[in-house]
C-alpha cells in the first residue's frame, strides 16, 4: 500500500494450508518479507513459511523452515538494515515452551544462526 493506502499489488499464497500468525515487513528497498505458521495437510508438526516478493510483488524466494522444534509459531518479524531480519516465536521442546529468535540474511543464501531460550 502507498501512505495514502492505495493498493500497489496483492499476493495470493497457493499450498499453505491452516495458516495463521502471519506478519509482514519491508526494507528500504520495499521488498517485503512474509512470514506465517502453517500445518500441511496430513501433517501434524507446524513450520514457519518465509516469502520475500519485490516491490513489484514478485516471489523472490521462499522457505519453508521446518524442524527446529516440535511445534513452530512464528509471532513476529523485524527487519535491519545490516541485510538481516529477525524473527521470534514459540516452540514446545517435550513438555517445555520455549521462545525461539532466528537471524535470517535477506538474499536468502543463509538460514543463519538459531537461538533458543527456554522459559523459566
Amino acid at each position: 500500500m502507498t501512505k495514502t493506502g492505495s493498493v500497489l499489488w496483492t499476493k495470493e499464497i497457493i499450498g499453505v494450508n491452516d495458516s495463521y500468525y502471519a506478519t509482514i515487513v519491508s526494507d528500504e528497498n520495499s521488498n517485503a518479507y512474509f512470514i506465517c505458521t502453517s500445518q500441511y495437510s496430513g501433517q501434524t508438526e507446524r513450520e514457519t513459511v518465509l516469502i520475500k516478493f519485490n516491490s513489484s510483488g514478485a516471489t523472490l524466494w521462499t522457505h519453508r523452515i521446518v524442524g527446529m522444534v516440535s511445534v513452530d509459531v512464528s509471532t513476529s518479524i523485524a527487519y535491519h538494515p545490516d541485510g538481516y531480519l529477525w524473527f521470534g516465536g514459540l516452540g514446545t521442546f517435550g513438555n517445555s515452551d520455549n521462545s525461539i529468535l532466528v537471524k535470517i540474511k535477506t538474499d536468502g543464501s543463509d538460514l543463519g544462526t538459531t537461538t533458543v531460550e527456554c522459559a523459566l
